[in-house]
């Protein structure tokens, strides 16, 4: 069977589109709004030659933007990589390398230290800045704008093709005792953790009941 998170948004788009998906402030995204946008980055991975498998990384806050890259990485089945936002540049670096992404999207405010990072992994060839600022910086090569990357996207009609088990999230943890150590990661997949934790908050309707079964873990949506 096939399990790609970003099938819960389509669905949640297909049955109420109209219905409020996020509010932050004074934007508020509908489902449609949000999963056509998700679409559109997913193509934007696929116009910037990222392949399915090659993880993403994601420096974003608790912003729409967060949602948008989560989902459209999901939709191109691209592994996200969350990083925490109060991160050192040789920290973001660290967990980049790490984690062997291909492409950062950060936070404008942000852009200093993720600029400083991203210059230094060769095999992250592409930084992404979201926000309603001055834009990217415009000296260093692989650098783009999220709101031109999706306006300019065709968007990706079907999910990726993923299974219960396929890598999806690369959750990086950081340590806050003192250890100087770098944070590690915490691999999850489709069928444990991410249908479960997407349940929580998204309107399932009749996802839920759902009996997901892999590596001899039984899940049901609830």
């Amino acid at each position: 069977m096939t399990l790609n998170i970003a099938t819960l948004l389509r669905e949640s788009a297909r049955r109420q589109g109209d219905h409020l998906a996020l509010i932050a402030d004074d934007r508020v995204l509908s489902y449609s709004v949000l999963h056509s946008a998700a679409q559109r980055f997913a193509g934007a991975l696929t116009g910037l030659n990222v392949a399915r498998g090659e993880p993403v990384a994601v420096l974003l806050p608790n912003v729409p933007e967060f949602a948008v890259v989560y989902y459209g990485g999901h939709y191109a089945g691209c592994p996200i990589v969350p990083l925490n936002v109060l991160l050192t540049a040789d920290e973001i670096a660290y967990h980049l390398a790490d984690a062997g992404a291909v492409a950062l999207v950060a936070w404008e405010p942000l852009v200093a230290q993720a600029k400083a990072a991203f210059e230094r992994v060769s095999s992250c060839t592409h930084l992404i800045v979201a926000g309603d600022g001055g834009g990217p910086p415009a000296d260093a090569v692989g650098v783009a704008g999220l709101s031109g990357l999706l306006e300019r996207a065709e968007p990706r009609v079907d999910t990726a093709p993923t299974m219960p088990d396929t890598y999806t999230t690369d959750w990086r943890m950081v340590h806050e005792n003192g250890d100087p150590q770098p944070g590690e990661g915490v691999n999850l997949v489709n069928a444990r953790a991410e249908a479960e934790r997407v349940a929580s908050y998204l309107d399932l309707g009749e996802l839920r009941g759902m009996v997901v079964e892999s590596g001899g873990t039984r899940l049901t949506i609830s």
